[in-house]
């Protein structure tokens, strides 16, 4: 005989939450109402497809409200709704582990929205879309005794996300920007997971599992423990990237630095050769035999720098043949003006040609 619990007050809230949350999403993308697609302002615009999955969600968790004893119907209902959200959330997932864009959100619906934009404005998120499955999986899991520590499971590990996302909303640190995300995830996203655990949790279907004083403190510890490792990685993540940022930041304060040096000394060689050729001063090869080594040795700088990145070894060599090309040119009117004088270089620059 089966034991089972009455429905609790906190397990129809839940549904009830779920439900109302994801139609008022869905009512504010349907009729344009972007106040509405936000739920709550200032913290993220959910997705029409999310909304929708977090009905179907709370209909399944409302459906299984009477556990065990629940009629056939209900059963089947609620395994119509998690059998749709979890098809929605892995497709949505595969998304990110294979790297396609099949648009699942746009096979029922194409919905633009003003306020949703990125890459793929449509998309659900990766820590949404991965609750999502969790979730689905869960539900199917309720009712089955052999499967209980998994199920629990599945819950627990959709609560780190959850509490990433809103960290990251209410203290402005993007504690996420390690974690590969191609589409934000909105704070209310978020919470309704967690309500949707807590409905679980209370569900009639778990009515046979009692927890002790000591595992509800292993459970909480549990949950210290993977949310302050999630965060510790994420934060350890980011600072590696900031470090890259400033390091980047300070390779490219290097070759602009080196590149405006190899412009002033390109200068002063047109100077130097202006200087020549109407004075026929001796000291002015020394000056460009100099300025040119100088030329050199940033050109050498340049591709000791910029060594690890092909794009700029390109542009390095191009302006390295440019460079050679313009020493080249004004050598040349330096000898023309040694051997032939004056005259014969100022017939060059009128003619464009020499004798």
């Amino acid at each position: 005989m089966s034991i089972t619990k009455p429905s609790s007050p906190a397990n129809r809230v839940a549904s009830f939450i779920t439900i109302i949350a994801g139609c008022i999403v869905l009512a504010g993308w349907l009729f344009n109402i972007s106040f509405l697609t936000d739920l709550i302002p200032g913290y993220g615009t959910m997705k029409l497809d999310t909304a929708f999955c977090f009905i179907l969600s709370g209909i399944a968790l409302y459906l299984l409200a009477d556990g065990p004893s629940g009629s056939p119907s209900r059963k089947y209902a609620a395994f119509v709704c998690t059998s749709i959200v979890l098809v929605i959330a892995v497709l949505s997932l595969s998304q990110y582990l294979f790297a396609w864009n099949i648009n699942i959100h746009q096979f029922f619906w194409n919905i633009t929205h003003s306020k949703v934009d990125g890459k793929y404005p449509g998309r659900m998120s990766l820590i949404v879309s991965l609750n999502f499955t969790l979730l689905s999986v869960a539900f199917l899991l309720l009712g089955k005794r052999n499967y209980h520590l998994l199920l629990q499971v599945l819950l627990i590990a959709m609560i780190p996300g959850c509490m990433l996302v809103i960290f990251n909303h209410l203290f402005g640190v993007s504690f996420l920007t390690a974690i590969p995300l191609r589409a934000p995830t909105s704070m209310p996203a978020a919470l309704l997971f967690i309500v949707l655990c807590i409905g679980v949790f209370t569900s009639p279907a778990l009515g046979y599992m009692h927890y002790s004083f000591v595992k509800k403190i292993a459970v909480f510890f549990v949950l210290i423990i993977l949310l302050r490792g999630t965060v510790f990685f994420a934060i350890d993540r980011n600072n590696e990237l900031v470090a890259d940022k400033d390091k980047w930041l300070s390779h490219s304060h290097k070759v602009i630095l080196l590149t405006e040096s190899l412009k002033d000394e390109a200068n002063d060689i047109q100077s130097i050769t202006r200087g020549y050729l109407i004075t026929g001063d001796d000291k002015f090869p020394l000056a460009l035999g100099h300025d040119a080594d100088t030329i050199k040795n940033i050109i050498s700088d340049l591709n000791t720098i910029t060594r690890d990145d092909a794009g700029q070894r390109l542009m390095i060599d191009t302006l390295d043949t440019y460079v050679a090309g313009f020493i080249a040119s004004q050598n040349e009117l330096f000898s023309i003006k040694r051997t032939k004088g004056f005259n014969a270089i100022q017939k060059m620059l009128t003619t464009g040609r020499g004798d």
